[in-house]
């Protein structure tokens, strides 16, 4: 509602802002406006700062905490399939050629078809495809071409900080 302020609906805010001391969420509510429109005319008509209200003393629950629910476990990385292909050193990386592939048209790949895309020239051409072997795991991608996508991030070394040095003045 993007109706303008009237002195009407003013002077009602002011009553039950100053007055009645209401909630910019009541106020809201009875006047028709969202909160942000009552916050924000309260600010701009300089209406008296709220004061916070008391809290009570003492902890807000009596009794025992409760447990909390276990969450549900996500399954580990380093219990994946693909993980342990990563890791074992039988398959090739970058460095050594992927097996031979069939290499499929993109309407012509199954479910189940590795994505590598292969081949030479522009999508669309008979010598451009995609790898078309069985996938590994829930990888798009066959066990060798997995083994070159994900390859494994190497361990990083200890940088030392060097000290700085402040040239003399």
């Amino acid at each position: 509602m993007n109706t303008p302020w009237n002195d009407h609906d003013t002077a009602e805010l002011k009553r039950l802002w100053e007055v009645e001391g209401k909630s910019a969420s009541q106020i809201s509510k009875i006047l028709g406006r969202t909160r942000n429109a009552i916050i924000g005319k309260a600010n701009r008509e300089n209406f008296a700062a709220r004061i916070p209200l008391e809290r009570k003393s003492g902890p807000r629950n009596s009794g025992p905490r409760q447990p909390r629910p276990s969450r549900a476990k996500r399954p580990r990385l380093r219990n994946s399939p693909i993980f342990k292909l990563i890791r074992s050193p039988s398959l090739p990386t970058r460095s050594q050629p992927a097996p031979p592939t069939i290499l499929k048209p993109i309407l012509e790949l199954e479910g189940y078809d590795c994505r590598w895309p292969t081949g030479e020239g522009i999508p669309g051409e008979t010598t451009y495809g995609f790898c078309g072997l069985k996938q590994f795991g829930r990888s798009p991608y066959c066990e060798s071409h997995t083994r070159i996508a994900y390859t494994p991030v190497p361990k990083r070394r200890e940088i030392v900080p060097t000290p700085r040095v402040r040239p003399a003045t």
